[in-house]
């Protein structure tokens, strides 16, 4: 929200001021506050808010053109499905080093 405020100095009208705090009130101090009450709610409200989200995003950058639109669903398919399959995939060949870099552990006798 500072950020917001610093950058709302550099604009000329009120109401453009009032526009950008408002907005940013409303991204980073209420939507978290929503978003956490979702999430303490079942699965299916978490899905359809994160796609929601996400259709909308997309959306919104197909505004832009369609190349900006194409990576940023590439972009966004990556991260939220391949990236997290690959970590989980990689466990298998987990190695577990032991050596005088790891925390101590206490013997008790």
């Amino acid at each position: 929200i500072s950020a917001s405020v610093v950058l709302a100095s550099r604009l000329t009208a009120d109401i453009d001021v009032f526009a950008l705090i408002l907005f940013s009130v409303q991204a980073f101090a209420l939507f978290p506050i929503l978003r956490h009450r979702l999430q303490v709610s079942s699965t299916l409200v978490q899905f359809l808010m994160t796609s929601s989200l996400a259709l909308i995003a997309l959306a919104l950058t197909a505004s832009l053109s369609w190349t900006v639109m194409c990576i940023f669903f590439i972009g966004f398919f990556f991260i939220t499905f391949l990236a997290p399959a690959f970590l989980v995939w990689a466990q298998r060949y987990k190695n577990e080093i032991r050596g005088p870099w790891d925390v101590a552990t206490p013997k008790v006798n």
